[in-house]
């Protein structure tokens, strides 16, 4: 697998994005995401179908991956997901205000990220010509991703969101100067205010997190590498201090609780098929009827599909799921309904049980949105859902199964 970079133009400045593929896979001049391996140096070899981002295992053809990260993340969340796929090609923005775009200017929040996004999307020509590609989000990636798929239902046709993409729920009397801490936790929540005297220092700060002690790995220590920048004390020694934005990780935070916004885009559910005129603040809107869940899978690494009224059939160690999938209903829109899948870790993001999305929450949003699937990872936190070897595995799978057209 080959791993390169790429510095976009977006509004205010340039957006790092980072690509991995299939080592001797070219674009080429139509940006295409369909290839197959050893015919490019055919003397016949054509491409006329070459946006294709459909792929089974052990077939020929490269799918497209958009990959997203999370709140305080960067490119470098995607590094063990890459591993689990290495036939994808996977584009992966650090998303504005971190990594090597954390300079760029305001204004942050949903809609921000989702025009550089399609800037991204214009640069490389990732425009499909037959099967649109995945998104794949993370926390505020899978936020943003809803929102992507609502401004451009044509460019994407499937998404898969972890552990994000739905309302967060914190105390109604909450401050916003407070908000961030409690979406995200007091010690990452302050990580930008703090400089440290070594890399090593920043890794264990990381490192004795609750949320990544257990899956700690050298991916993490060179994405937390990757997240510092040197500086010069007072007194003239070199120290070190997160690049990431804390302007813009707090106007992210405020996008990803139950703001009225996000409210007014979830009341359309049961209107229709398709994605209807979600919020800024990239709800999920006017879902269709139709679909149910998969049956559990119990063992190992597997993923266990949520209750629901489906048809899906259990596999006996986690590994052959076969969920129903979601009906087609009488949507609005032109373009058809993305398929669309919410992983949830079975922690949070202090390692703590309930997850994220405790499991009351989970069965309102299962009822409200009777066309998305929702899928428990058991095992793994909120971080460590993307950001481990187990978790990588896990959404590496429900991509691959999920390739099978609804």
């Amino acid at each position: 697998m080959t791993y390169l970079t790429h510095d976009i133009p977006v509004a205010g400045g340039l957006l790092r994005v980072a690509e991995w593929r299939p080592d001797g896979f070219a674009p080429g001049d139509a940006g295409r995401a369909g290839y197959a391996p050893g015919d490019a140096g055919r003397a016949g070899f054509a491409a006329g179908d070459a946006g294709r981002a459909g792929f089974t295992p052990g077939g020929d053809e490269v799918p497209l991956i958009v990959a997203l990260h999370g709140m305080t993340g960067s490119h470098l969340s995607w590094q063990h997901l890459a591993a689990q796929l290495p036939h994808a090609r996977i584009i992966a923005p650090d998303l504005r205000g971190r990594g090597r775009s954390a300079d760029l200017p305001g204004p942050y929040g949903i809609a921000g990220h989702v025009a550089d996004l399609l800037a991204v999307v214009a640069a490389l020509r990732l425009t499909p010509e037959a099967s649109p590609a995945t998104l794949i989000g993370h926390s505020l990636g899978a936020f943003v991703a809803v929102a992507a798929l609502r401004e451009a239902p044509q460019l994407f046709g499937r998404a898969i969101l972890a552990d994000g993409g739905l309302p967060l729920t914190v105390p109604l009397n909450l401050r916003d100067d407070d908000l961030v801490e409690a979406v995200m936790g007091v010690a990452v929540a302050r990580r930008t205010e703090l400089t440290f005297t070594s890399k090593q220092i920043y890794r264990k700060f990381w490192r004795l997190h609750p949320g990544f002690a257990a899956s700690w790995s050298d991916e993490l220590g060179v994405m937390a590498d990757y997240d510092l920048t040197e500086t010069i004390a007072a007194d003239g020694s070199l120290q070190y201090r997160p690049v990431s934005s804390r302007e813009a990780i707090e106007a992210d935070a405020r996008e990803l609780y139950g703001s009225h916004a996000i409210l007014a885009a979830l009341a359309a559910a049961g209107a229709g098929g398709g994605m209807g005129a979600a919020s800024a603040g990239g709800g999920m809107a006017a879902a269709g009827a139709g679909g149910g869940m998969g049956a559990a899978g119990a063992g190992g690494d597997g993923v266990a599909a949520g209750a629901g009224g489906g048809t899906g059939a259990a596999g006996a160690n986690g590994d052959s799921e076969s969920p129903g999938h979601p009906g087609a209903g009488n949507g609005t829109t032109t373009s058809p309904r993305p398929r669309v899948t919410v992983l949830t870790a079975a922690r949070g993001l202090l390692n703590e049980t309930p997850g994220v999305y405790s499991p009351r929450e989970i069965a309102a949003w299962q009822a409200e949105f009777s066309w998305v699937e929702f899928v428990e990872v058991p095992n793994v936190n909120h971080y460590s859902l993307v950001l481990s070897a187990r978790g990588a595995k896990a959404v590496a799978r429900e991509y691959n199964r999920t390739l099978i057209p609804a």
